[in-house]
């Protein structure tokens, strides 16, 4: 990057579609697709294609996916794939903040309540 100028990382998110419209108010690009095939094809062409430097999946649609596709979205570097909980309005906060613990952990290595 050249002096001055400012990188973007671009953001995708793969998740229902009530979801998605939240995610595009906020100039997220956001995809719902509608089957367990179609969020692999979906997946799988983030992958290839690597244009987004972030994939954001609904955690529920990524634990129905083909187990081979997970592990290759676990282990990418670009894009880097996230499963993330949404839609938990009804959770409480206590087990919020332990499932986001437990993301930063799985993501860093780091314990957020007790080092590493």
């Amino acid at each position: 990057m050249r002096e001055g100028e400012t990188h973007v990382t671009r953001i995708l998110a793969l998740c229902d579609e009530e979801i998605a419209i939240g995610f595009r108010l906020a100039g997220i690009t956001a995809s719902a697709p509608q089957g367990r095939q179609a969020v692999e094809v979906a997946l799988s062409e983030e992958l290839e294609k690597a244009r987004f430097g972030l994939v954001l999946i609904d955690a529920k649609l990524f634990e129905d996916i083909d187990d081979r596709l997970r592990q290759k979205a676990l282990e990418s570097e670009l894009p880097f794939v996230l499963a993330f909980p949404l839609g938990l309005s009804d959770v409480a906060p206590e087990e919020l903040d332990r499932r986001l613990g437990e993301m930063v952990r799985q993501m860093t290595g780091f314990n957020l309540l007790g080092g590493l």
